[in-house]
């Protein structure tokens, strides 16, 4: 024996001179050997050596526990090959050790050459014990890693044997099986059908794939019989019988065929062309019902043949080369295509394709779109519009020729009266007016005619207001206005706020001066447009605001604030700022 091979072994005998003689025995069949001269000391070496291969075991060793005892011990921590190596002969003493997972028992002085073959025996049932054990191991794993219910039966529709890891297929638990007739468990229909299954495998060898149902309160199972003959007497055959439960399986097939039933319905009565291509090929594989009217060909005209190859597709595929783009995009549209049909017509369509995996293999869905009819609706909502833009072009145009025409009448009557008050009273009417043109007139230029850019607006209204004051010229006004859009049900009481502001300013600010400046400005943050209009003149009296106001334009302009439903306020400092708030959604 090679010194890399000796197998380490726990000799254990109370008596010093025997166990030395053994040891020295031992040694030269090339065994390495460790003496231990108690049961008790027996047990620790085991446990604190793992290189420990076979323990030689005497049964009567003086006080303590005996080889037995010991022996049961260390099998209880450790799966060690144990061989008895003792005088008695004793049938009771023997039989003793037999209830012990023993390898063997050698009377002592027997001789070195049987010890040798006894615990060389003991090695090799030790080694087929562990590779049996591994074996059954992996076949009880894989046992229980099936979901099926395995059963031994005889032809005799006995059950013999069973293994159920899991909830089995019978009408009772298996291990009540045993023992009992098949036709004793399971009802005569489903009975009959597992013995017709054993029979088959009896003349056969095997039966596969016969079926039965069990119905449970609220669900009703499906299980598939395989049943296969075992090695046994020719008298008593046995047989291994596998009972799966397929529900599952059952109902992905009946959800698979429903949805394939509805794709069918969808392909066979959609109001859109469909064509289904092989995606390597090119070759049509499927047209539906509405293409083939659509375009007046066939479905043998279709069928089997390349894309190209098609008349009606020869603006999108004109050959194979053309083919590749449909191949490598997912997804490729044509918004308007003229496709000639089987007669020569041209029927304008929109063509949309898709790229996916039918079974691991590409196709293309063509989908074909008869769009003749909506351009006609296109093209008539097209004109429709048109004519609307032209009668609210129309209508803003001559609203603002009217209000034109009432500041002219304003301006004329004013300019005939002789009481100051009467006078001023029609030229800020006139002024109003003039704001609310400037707002049409702003409308008119838009796109929309229902929103207006405040940066546009404002310094247009601006100039207007101070072009009607002589003093106008000689004002600086500073404007800081962001780009936000308003809606003219905004602009509107927006326009005449600022309005009366300025001419409130042009009036009263800066009199007794020939100059002044005037900062407007506005902007949006969220939802709130915030104005500011500040001047830097005489400043407005403290009794005076905009709910006390002697004055017709700051009543107005409470007034309009309110429609907004905002707040104003004053802030005087060197001069008068007037500050409006207001969310843009707070008008209906």
């Amino acid at each position: 024996m090679k010194h890399e091979e000796r197998k380490s072994i726990l000799l254990v005998e109370d008596q010093v001179l025997i166990a030395m003689a053994e040891k020295v025995g031992l040694e030269k069949c090339g065994y390495s050997v460790l003496i231990a001269n108690s049961g008790e000391s027996a047990v620790e070496l085991v446990a604190g050596s793992a290189a420990l291969d076979l323990v030689l075991m005497d049964i009567d060793l003086g006080d303590g526990i005996d080889g037995t005892e010991a022996a049961q011990a260390i099998l209880r921590n450790r799966d060690i090959p144990i061989v008895f190596l003792s005088s008695h002969t004793e049938s009771e003493i023997v039989e003793k050790t037999e209830k012990i997972s023993s390898y063997g028992y050698v009377v002592k002085n027997s001789g070195i050459t049987i010890l040798d073959a006894s615990i060389k025996m003991a090695f090799k049932l030790f080694d087929a014990y562990g590779k049996t054990k591994a074996l059954n191991n992996k076949l009880e794993a894989t046992l229980n890693a099936f979901p099926d219910l395995l059963f031994e039966i005889g032809l005799d529709g006995y059950y013999y044997d069973f293994h159920s890891p899991h909830a089995g297929a019978s009408s009772a638990p298996a291990q009540e099986c045993i023992g009992k007739r098949v036709s004793d468990i399971l009802p005569p229909g489903v009975a009959d059908i597992v013995m017709s299954a054993i029979r088959e495998a009896h003349e056969t060898g095997v039966s596969v794939g016969k079926q039965y149902e069990t119905v449970l309160p609220g669900v009703t199972l499906l299980y598939e019989l395989s049943v296969s003959r075992k090695v046994s007497p020719p008298l008593e055959p046995h047989f291994m019988i596998l009972i799966r439960d397929i529900s599952a399986r059952r109902m992905m097939e009946q959800a698979l065929a429903s949805s394939e039933m509805r794709y069918r319905r969808l392909f066979e009565t959609a109001k859109d062309g469909v064509l289904i291509l092989d995606a390597e090929t090119g070759k049509i594989v499927d047209a539906n019902p509405f293409l083939i009217e659509m375009l007046g060909y066939s479905k043998e005209q279709f069928i089997e043949k390349a894309i190209w190859e098609i008349g009606a597709f020869k603006d999108i595929v004109a050959n194979k080369e053309n083919f590749v783009e449909l191949q490598r995009k997912e997804y490729v549209r044509y918004e308007d295509l003229p496709l000639e049909t089987a007669l020569g017509e041209t029927v304008e369509v929109e063509f949309i394709s898709n790229v996916y995996l039918v079974d691991g293999k590409k196709v293309i869905q063509c989908n074909i779109r008869n769009i003749s009819d909506r351009k006609i609706a296109e093209e008539l909502i097209h004109t429709l519009l048109a004519e609307k833009e032209l009668i609210l072009k129309e209508v803003h145009h001559r609203i603002k020729n009217n209000m034109s025409t009432i500041a002219s009448l304003l301006s004329l009557q004013a300019d005939t009266l002789t009481i100051p008050a009467a006078k001023t009273a029609l030229k800020d009417a006139e002024s109003r007016v003039q704001s609310m043109m400037v707002l049409y007139d702003k409308l008119f230029q838009s796109a929309g005619f229902k929103s207006v850019s405040v940066l546009e607006y404002l310094p247009s209204l601006i100039r207007e207001i101070l072009a009607n004051f002589p003093k106008g010229a000689s004002i600086t006004v500073r404007k800081t206005i962001e780009d936000f859009y308003l809606d003219s049900k905004m602009l509107q009481p927006l326009g005449i706020i600022v309005n009366e502001l300025l001419t409130n300013i042009m009036k009263y600010a800066f009199t007794g001066r020939d100059s002044g400046m005037i900062t407007v400005s506005a902007s949006l943050k969220g939802k709130r447009v915030h104005l500011g209009i500040e001047d830097d003149g005489n400043g407005m009296p403290e009794t005076m605001d905009f709910a006390n106001s002697p004055g017709f334009g700051l009543m107005l302009v409470g007034q309009l604030t309110k429609q907004l439903q905002g707040s104003i306020r004053i802030e005087r400092a060197q001069g008068t700022k007037i500050v409006l708030e207001f969310e843009t959604e707070g008008l209906r």
